[in-house]
């Protein structure tokens, strides 16, 4: 595992806007088509969510954050006429947590779930996938959740991550 994140001000970045009620979204890369003509099923699914953090308890540091991160499970994809779907699941196998995302083929939305064994604990929908993501990961981690330390882009799967600082006039950009 890595300790060193992208680039040192983006870490600070994220740091600072965790500190003062803002929030770092992880945007993930999507699964790619390999050859030529249809897309196999999960094409254009997130490979990875990922949710950020300040470390808790005893190892806070005032430099760092940490991310939990839910990787596709192939097995889990589901597709009827009207929508398809995937589990997201934490390379943790004792986790509780698992992600779920769909796709509506006819109103061409998002919709997602976090979930903590059968509860949810966050929804979100969306047009948009970069948008539908920062929406489903805007709240962060929750007390329980398995964390790592800070991830690089290629540990992430992502292409880049939009930070939201409230005190700069409530904005948010891509890093």
């Amino acid at each position: 595992m890595s300790d060193v994140n992208w680039f040192p001000h983006t870490s600070q970045q994220i740091v600072h806007a965790l500190c003062f009620g803002g929030f770092a979204s992880f945007i993930p890369c999507v699964i790619e088509p390999v050859w030529e003509g249809e897309a196999p099923p999960p094409a254009w699914f997130p490979v990875s969510i990922c949710f950020t953090g300040l470390q808790r308890g005893d190892q806070t540091d005032a430099g760092s954050y940490v991310v939990s991160c839910y990787w596709f499970d192939p097995q889990s994809y589901m597709e009827t006429t009207e929508h398809q779907s995937m589990c997201y699941r934490s390379r943790f196998l004792k986790s509780q947590y698992q992600v779920v995302l769909a796709r509506s083929k006819v109103k061409e939305n998002w919709e997602g779930r976090k979930m903590r064994g059968s509860e949810v604990v966050v929804t979100a929908s969306g047009t948009e996938l970069t948008r539908f993501v920062i929406e489903l990961t805007r709240r962060g981690l929750d007390n329980d959740e398995h964390v790592e330390p800070m991830l690089t882009r290629v540990e992430t799967a992502s292409t880049g991550i939009w930070v939201y600082e409230p005190e700069l006039a409530g904005v948010g950009r891509l890093q």
